[in-house]
């Protein structure tokens, strides 16, 4: 588990997201300041929803299913079928249009993980500069997407040109 979902679901959709807008974008993503990223999943309220009042019955291993299934599978399904590594090397705007959209369900899962992987819900929210500031954000602001004050930037460091990885796979 640690490693499929973990390391290879969130871990893997983080890294590529900050890897590859670091990369290709020097960190900053263009024409974003003033705008909302499309969802990927349409009933978010409903969702977010359902993961509080799992959590609030003691549930959680609803509430953590509900965010893989509902939020954080749809967003790698989204990348595996746009591939927005190859797509920046022939139509940069659409490439950036994807990531944009890849970071929101980053976004909402790191505030719904809050309770449950605080270090690393905090890294992930703290490696933008979304505009709500982590000590505030609740659960009420993952149903909808962020309007983005300023063009959504990276704000983690790299270390020889890698994201550090949130969950190192174990084993071989």
């Amino acid at each position: 588990v640690y490693n499929s979902e973990l390391a290879n679901n969130l871990g893997n959709l983080f890294s590529r997201v900050v890897t590859l807008v670091t990369k290709n974008f020097e960190g900053v993503l263009p024409r974003t300041a003033g705008k909302a990223p499309p969802l990927l999943d349409a009933d978010r309220a409903d969702t977010v929803r359902q993961i509080q009042g799992h959590v609030e019955a003691c549930r959680y291993n609803q509430a953590l299913q509900s965010i893989w299934q509902a939020i954080l599978n749809p967003a790698n399904q989204f990348a595996d079928r746009k591939e927005p590594w190859k797509l920046v090397k022939s139509d940069r705007e659409a490439a950036a249009e994807v990531l944009f959209t890849m970071i929101e369900p980053l976004r909402a899962a790191a505030i719904l993980l809050k309770p449950f992987l605080p270090r690393a819900a905090e890294t992930i929210y703290r490696s933008f500069n979304f505009p709500k500031p982590w000590e505030t954000v609740r659960y009420e602001n993952a149903a909808q997407a962020a309007m983005q004050v300023e063009d959504l930037r990276v704000s983690v460091a790299l270390e020889n040109g890698k994201v550090k990885p949130l969950f190192p796979r174990i084993g071989g």
